[in-house]
């Protein structure tokens, strides 16, 4: 569905930002790849855990912790700034940025409060990702300072928003509403 929209300019909409949407949507659908095959795999049971630790907990906790990197990655990256010293970034920001003359005011509005919420939501994982895994915070690393935990409902929370954006964005400008739904919640 996401290749056909982009084949047609609705509206007047620039390549440039169909090109924008088309690229979000990707990584948007390869984060939600990620955390399905994460749910299914370590949320679904404890009888599921189990088994893979009776297989082999070594392999499956290195995958555990990758998988769970990556989607901290994913949503981190979706929700940096614009950009910075002339390099532009593929984010929610950099989004509203580029279609805000081409949306409605009020959705404008709506998707500023959607980005202020994932920002809240996604504290714990910013700061995991800032201090473990894009860095290595020398206190967090010698454990003489802890992390607050990521809650699960939190992640769920902040894709439910980025799904939301992203279809409040497709609608005002004239494409079908993406169906993310199988992939979230």
């Amino acid at each position: 569905m996401i290749q056909n929209q982009e084949n047609k300019i609705q509206r007047g909409v620039r390549e440039d930002v169909i090109e924008f949407k088309s690229a979000i949507d990707k990584h948007f659908v390869i984060l939600l790849c990620y955390w399905n095959i994460f749910k299914n795999v370590y949320l679904s049971s404890e009888e599921q855990i189990k088994l893979l630790n009776s297989a082999d907990d070594v392999f499956f906790g290195a995958v555990q912790r990758i998988y769970f990197d990556t989607i901290i990655l994913y949503i981190s990256k979706l929700n940096d700034p614009p950009g910075k010293s002339g390099q532009k970034n593929l984010t929610l920001k950099a989004y509203k940025l580029k279609v805000k003359g081409l949306i409605k005011k009020q959705s404008c509005k709506k998707i500023s409060d959607y980005i202020r919420f994932i920002e809240k939501k996604s504290k714990s994982i910013r700061d995991k990702r800032n201090k473990l895994i894009s860095h290595l915070d020398y206190d967090v690393s010698t454990m003489r300072v802890e992390l607050n935990p990521i809650n699960i409902d939190d992640i769920e929370d902040i894709l439910i928003a980025i799904k939301d954006v992203l279809n409040i964005i497709n609608v005002d400008l004239g494409f079908e509403e993406t169906i993310y739904d199988e992939f979230v919640v």
